[in-house]
């Protein structure tokens, strides 16, 4: 997704430089291949097949997070204890945070894409990760990551049609109804 965003600002950059010369034939070669290859890139990664199967395994990747931090006695467990030790434990510490920022880009990517593709999977883990992580502040050390939380609450909870500027990107319903509907989220941010 790195090599997607440094192309994309590469894009506009071009994009800048041919609208100031639009006869340069050298910027518009270079647009059409940026742009086609943005193109494969978006093919690839947005295949809903391969969306589906990225998307169960971050909602495994939340829930083993959310284990290993305490908020849950087993794996098999669906219930989560929002209260966690005051400070991490030796186990998330352990836990290298571009784990949770990479998922967090892809989630945001797919999010602001091809939102409905979310729909294929249930986001309950995410949010319990979400909810927990954002009530525990000690836990995320980074405020860049921290950060991100918010953005992907924005990009994947509270979609809107003005997010994007691709006609197909559909927001998802399931995440948007999440955020209203989900026990912990509704426990936390509503007291």
């Amino acid at each position: 997704l790195r090599k997607v965003n440094l192309m994309m600002q590469q894009f506009s950059h071009i994009q800048r430089m041919l609208n100031q010369n639009p006869s340069d034939s050298r910027l518009q070669m270079q647009h059409g291949l940026i742009l086609a290859r943005k193109c494969v890139y978006d093919c690839a990664l947005l295949e809903p097949d391969v969306v589906n199967a990225t998307l169960r395994f971050i909602s495994l990747t939340m829930g083993v997070l959310v284990h290993l931090a305490g908020g849950t006695e087993s794996l098999d467990d669906p219930k989560i204890t929002i209260e966690l030790p005051r400070t991490p434990n030796e186990t998330w510490r352990a836990v290298p945070q571009h784990f949770v920022d990479d998922t967090f880009d892809l989630l945001i990517y797919i999010g602001r894409e091809r939102g409905h593709l979310l729909d294929s999977v249930s986001m309950d883990s995410v949010m319990d990760f979400l909810v927990l992580f954002l009530t525990h502040p000690t836990y995320i050390r980074s405020p860049h990551l921290r950060a991100k939380f918010g953005e992907l609450l924005f990009s994947v909870f509270l979609p809107n049609s003005n997010q994007s500027k691709n006609p197909l990107a559909k927001p998802s319903v399931q995440c948007a109804l999440l955020l209203s509907t989900h026990d912990l989220a509704c426990t936390c941010c509503c007291v």
